[in-house]
């Protein structure tokens, strides 16, 4: 009864939310590819509200070493690039940077919580440092589930919850597949 009143409650969150993760907490295999597409929607209150889609693609580097490169079209165009790094097969650590009309650079550490063997349900702590006129700092707690839908296709729904006053809420879905 606990576990499926935890499972409904992390489920509903995501209808708050952005996608900057994308993805559980497993990385990549060595040489095993990754190619996504999320319509998002963004939500902070301001006019530059809207739909945006995003494209991303990721390669294994090696056991526990993922690198991702995503692409973001919309009200204004995104471009960045991460490194994901398993600390445990439920645990991630991810670095990165990007460029959203600014500068920043990204972390975030992404726990996975298994369903079945190809389902997770997934959060943690998302964090930026943009280089604006000003710093910021936005922190996000993404939630998330990676429904596997075939072998190497998975559907990911996935929700960012601004909290604090330069975080935008962010709500994405898309699909995954994996070579």
């Amino acid at each position: 009864m606990k576990k499926m009143l935890i499972i409904a409650v992390l489920a509903m969150l995501p209808a708050t939310v952005f996608p900057q993760v994308f993805n559980s907490a497993g990385t990549l295999g060595p040489g095993r590819f990754v190619l996504g597409a999320n319509p998002a929607v963004l939500s902070d209150g301001s006019p530059s509200d809207g739909l945006n889609l995003f494209l991303h693609g990721g390669v294994g580097l090696k056991p526990g070493v993922d690198l991702a490169l995503k692409f973001g079209v919309g009200h204004t165009n995104y471009i960045g690039a991460d490194l994901e790094w398993g600390l445990g097969r439920l645990l991630s650590l991810t670095t990165g940077l990007h460029n959203f009309g600014h500068f920043g650079l990204d972390a975030s550490v992404n726990f996975s919580l298994p369903i079945r063997s190809d389902t997770y349900l997934y959060s943690g702590i998302d964090m930026d440092l943009i280089f604006a006129s000003e710093l910021r700092a936005p922190f996000w707690i993404p939630v998330g589930i990676e429904l596997g839908l075939r072998r190497n296709i998975s559907f990911v729904l996935e929700g960012e919850i601004g909290l604090n006053p330069e975080a935008y809420h962010i709500i994405d879905l898309g699909l995954n597949l994996y070579f």
